[in-house]
């Protein structure tokens, strides 16, 4: 999708769901922590240029030990990996943690791209020992998937029909099935 029709998209009311740095989050041996890369200051443009709102969600977890050491290797080695890594997540409790909406007044405030996205990685990282103080009884956070496939197959009928129910100015792209 175009930088273009991304504008569009968000100025009509659209939600945008990314990943601000826009690759998965990977050992870092001088610091000896996972981290993302660095985020891109140009969705902090969009967001100023939009005046949008945003939402954060903070996933924590850590991928595998070979996708760690493979990623040392070679960052798209993170890539090719990340399907067996999602694989290997089956039948276990992924725990997320949804921040508050952040107002475009609130964020209007930070003159820069770049003091924006910092506010938003930090108020994301935050997110994580919001984490820590749920309890199991916090079903909201929580997505057990030990029911996959039906789970899959029920969103995937329910989202199909919502979407075959969208006027077609309301879709800002479509894809034949893999």
């Amino acid at each position: 999708i175009g930088l273009k029709e991304t504008i569009h998209w968000l100025k009509n009311g659209g939600a945008l769901i990314t990943f601000p740095s826009g690759d998965v989050s990977y050992l870092d041996l001088l610091r000896r922590e996972i981290t993302d890369p660095e985020w891109n200051s140009h969705l902090g443009g969009i967001i100023k240029k939009t005046k949008s709102s945003v939402i954060s969600f903070y996933f924590p977890g850590m991928n595998s030990y070979k996708f760690q050491v493979l990623g040392l290797l070679h960052s798209r080695m993170r890539t090719v990996m990340l399907p067996h890594e999602l694989i290997n997540k089956n039948s276990k409790t992924l725990r997320i943690q949804v921040g508050n909406p952040l107002s475009w007044k609130r964020l209007a405030k930070f003159k820069t791209s770049e003091a924006l996205i910092n506010y938003l990685r930090l108020n994301t990282y935050n997110l994580k020992h919001k984490i820590k103080e749920n309890t199991k009884s916090d079903s909201e956070n929580i997505i057990k998937n030990s029911n996959y496939e039906e789970l899959q197959s029920v969103a995937s009928n329910k989202l199909a029909t919502e979407i075959d129910l969208l006027p077609v100015e309301q879709k800002l792209i479509e894809s034949k099935d893999l």
